[in-house]
């Protein structure tokens, strides 16, 4: 499993294989709720054809990124119908790409299989890191090892100590703070 289009200077990124993780998702929800809905399937019809998935968090006012990559062009343009039914983006050149704004959102088509999309800022910055990571969080032999199988996720403990002493005091924060106040690696 490859990281791709990670910025270099990402707090968290997680990579994952959606198809592998499904069954155990429409495991769970039958247990919780029953059946799945037929507002749901659509979702789960698209994520069947989903190969991996890499979701990145970085500073900013918005700051999730995702890339879907699928074994078809049809699955990828029914996962951006499914994220943005209203399809009135405006085209705003990046260097050689084009990517498509709406609001504070924007979704990037980097080929036929491959969606990107997220807040304006974080999908501009993965289009300009291209299809690798840039990330030093991905770059280490734990990360290597991790990504053999279906999940892997990275955090930059230093980043998230400066995000979480910036936080409003609460007991979550607290009972979790040893992660990221003690921690000296990221995978």
């Amino acid at each position: 499993m490859e990281a791709k289009y990670v910025p270099a200077n990402v707090l968290a990124v997680a990579v994952f294989r959606p198809s592998e993780l499904l069954p155990i998702y429409k495991q769970a929800r039958e247990k919780v709720a029953g059946d799945i809905s037929d507002g749901e399937k659509a979702g789960v019809d698209v994520m069947e054809k989903c190969n991996s998935a890499t979701v990145i968090m970085s500073h900013g006012t918005d700051p999730i990124g995702i890339m879907l990559s699928f074994s078809d062009k049809a699955a990828r343009d029914a996962a951006a119908k499914l994220i943005s039914p209203d399809n009135n983006f405006q085209k705003e050149k990046l260097l050689l790409a084009e990517i498509e704004v709406q609001g504070p959102r924007a979704r990037y088509f980097a080929d036929d299989t491959t969606l990107i999309f997220g807040g304006t800022d974080i999908v501009k910055s993965m289009v300009l890191a291209g299809s690798s990571s840039l990330s030093p969080l991905t770059q280490t032999d734990a990360w290597a090892s991790a990504s053999k199988g279906t999940l892997a996720v990275a955090v930059d403990p230093t980043g998230l100590k400066t995000i979480m002493a910036q936080a409003p005091p609460n007991p979550f924060v607290g009972m979790f703070s040893p992660f990221w106040m003690q921690a000296d690696s990221h995978t």
